[in-house]
């Protein structure tokens, strides 16, 4: 089952809506923190609240932009639940980059 996540403000993402990516500085996200997305398996992510329609999209952890030292940004892909909810979603890609 899908876990209940606090999202963060959408408002505080840049929105490319040509490249259809969001993309935030973890700094700029108070409390920036993953979250598990189901109580049966160990995906992690984030929810986004749109500051528009006020819907909430979930979106998992895809890939870690590092090397052997630093890490420099976490890659989010919407939730197959929320693209079935809102297609408009499908294309989507969430960046939030490790200033």
């Amino acid at each position: 089952m899908k876990l209940p996540l606090i999202p963060f403000d959408g408002s505080r993402f840049r929105i490319d809506s040509a490249e259809k990516m969001m993309t935030a500085e973890a700094s700029e996200l108070t409390g920036f923190h993953f979250s598990r997305l189901y109580d049966d398996a160990c995906d992690i992510g984030i929810a986004i609240s749109s500051p528009y329609t006020g819907l909430i999209a979930t979106f998992y952890l895809s890939k870690t932009d590092a090397d052997n030292e630093d890490t420099y940004g976490w890659n989010f892909l919407p939730c197959v639940e929320d693209l079935r909810k809102n297609p408009t979603l499908e294309g989507w890609k969430v960046l939030v980059i490790n200033d």
